[in-house]
């Protein structure tokens, strides 16, 4: 999977760098030094990859020698309380198997978030093909919504953060002016107008708040081992939703990291694999076709591929 995906975007690389090099990158984004004297205590002896992709936030893994301390995951971003949400959403869903705990969450002039690391690897780095790789992302998403979620015993903060998101989506997606184009050529539909026309007449038709949706259940926020799914990570758009927006666009994701776009005979075959492995018993077809423009639609915001990785 380590070809280009689409056009010109190639894969982002998870490359390992020195001390000095990663507090270079935090004092060239003008982090105050209370903040860069706290990070300095906490991974300055250990071994840091940089694994920001292409996202806007810098995200270092620090791995640990030693066997009795734990690796950590530090992301750094640079409008202050933008990651509250990922530190509630994390502290809520840690009391479940599957997300990572947090250790410290720090907003000053910029927003930081250290959890402890997965210590497994990412599902794009573990199948080495489309078939496979669609075939987990499938069961893993019917694992993510099965789970069920404790409502009652949520804090009033948790259930705001749901709450505000999954009201969010629609009315942010019929606010733009154009789909996301990557999307748009996926389903081969670039009539933005009549998407949100069909989104706003038939909303009480196809779209339940169903399950607890990831909103970027892709490759990478994925973890495995033994060919289990043990760890799912980046909450910023997790909320209650229709469970076919999360089915929609994961399967287009795993074509996208797969670099099969361009061959709609294996993209009919990724989708299938997927949805076997899903569930088929779940899947409604109006509903997903009135996910996959609403993902169209929502995705806008992040207007090219580096949004979205």
């Amino acid at each position: 999977m380590g070809k280009k995906l689409i056009e010109d975007v190639a894969m982002p690389t998870d490359a390992r760098v020195n001390v000095e090099q990663a507090f270079g990158v935090m004092e060239r984004r003008g982090c105050a030094k209370e903040d860069l004297d706290y990070l300095r205590s906490i991974i300055s002896d250990k071994v840091i990859y940089d694994f920001s992709g292409y996202s806007g936030i810098t995200t270092f893994l620090a791995i640990s020698s030693k066997p009795d301390e734990k690796n950590l995951c530090v992301k750094i971003c640079d409008t202050p309380h933008q990651l509250e949400r990922s530190y509630v959403m994390l502290n809520l869903m840690s009391k479940y198997s599957l997300f990572p705990s947090v250790t410290e969450y720090i907003s000053t002039n910029k927003d930081y978030l250290v959890t402890e690391a997965i210590e497994s690897p990412m599902a794009l780095n573990v199948f080495d093909d489309f078939r496979s790789l669609s075939s987990f992302m499938g069961r893993a998403l019917r694992h993510f919504h099965d789970i069920q979620w404790n409502i009652a015993s949520m804090t009033e903060l948790e259930k705001h953060f749901i709450s505000s998101k999954t009201s969010s989506i629609l009315p942010e997606a019929l606010s733009h002016e154009n789909g996301l184009r990557f999307l748009a050529q996926y389903q081969n539909d670039f009539d933005y107008g009549a998407m949100k026309e069909y989104l706003k007449k038939y909303q009480k038709d196809y779209l339940e708040d169903e399950v607890m949706i990831h909103g970027d259940f892709n490759p990478r926020n994925v973890f495995v081992k033994d060919d289990n799914l043990v760890a799912v990570v980046d909450l910023d758009d997790t909320c209650f939703g229709d469970r076919h927006y999360d089915i929609y666009f994961s399967m287009w994701t795993v074509a996208l990291y797969s670099g099969i776009l361009d061959n709609l005979e294996l993209v009919k075959e990724c989708e299938n694999i997927f949805l076997d492995s899903y569930g088929r018993e779940k899947i409604d077809q109006r509903r997903m076709d009135y996910c996959k423009k609403l993902t169209c639609m929502y995705w806008q915001e992040h207007n090219d591929i580096r949004g979205l990785i």
